[in-house]
């Protein structure tokens, strides 16, 4: 899960980042803007809670 701000669309940003990372293993990238997973946080999403709640930031 990335969080992050960026302009265009989340596919575009989902394959740069996928680029980036040269990972050699399968990747499932979800990609939100800080605003959206503000209100999806808001909205009880229960995946983007446990992960805000309870998981580890890698990079930042």
């Amino acid at each position: 899960m990335v969080v992050m701000p960026f302009e265009g669309s989340h596919l575009h940003k989902i394959r740069e980042i996928r680029k980036t990372c040269q990972a050699t293993f399968p990747l499932d990238l979800l990609l939100w803007r800080p605003e959206e997973a503000a209100v999806r946080y808001q909205q009880g999403d229960p995946f983007l809670r446990e992960a805000l709640d309870h998981g580890q930031l890698l990079y930042g």
